[in-house]
């Protein structure tokens, strides 16, 4: 009888020794996934402050692009201004110089007759 306990007792050492190593070699497992999520999380931590300061370089570069246009679209407008008024004065300049030209040549005429 102590003989069928004893050896009752091994195998259900035996038993748990197998269980034991099973969940060791588990446990060993989900170590390891663990470390290799953590690895991925911090390597995606870092893509992401990239992709965040990337965002944010993007920003400034449209501010500075907008800022820019807006400055070239109101020189634009100025120079399109100051066209329009050389225009008018070369209208003026070249009406003034018709008019000084018949005067001459009405002067020219009075005098020779």
């Amino acid at each position: 009888d102590t003989q069928i306990n004893l050896d009752d007792a091994l195998r259900g050492q035996e038993d748990l020794k197998e269980q034991l190593a099973i969940v060791e070699r588990r446990n060993n497992l989900m170590v390891a996934e663990i470390e290799e999520m953590r690895a991925a999380l911090e390597q995606t931590e870092r893509s992401r402050k990239v992709a965040e300061q990337d965002l944010v370089d993007a920003i400034e570069r449209v501010q500075l692009l907008h800022s820019q246009n807006t400055s070239l679209i109101n020189t634009k407008k100025k120079l399109e201004s100051d066209v329009v008024q050389l225009q008018g004065e070369i209208e003026d300049t070249t009406n003034e110089a018709r008019n000084a030209e018949e005067k001459a040549k009405k002067a020219i005429t009075d005098v020779s007759h």
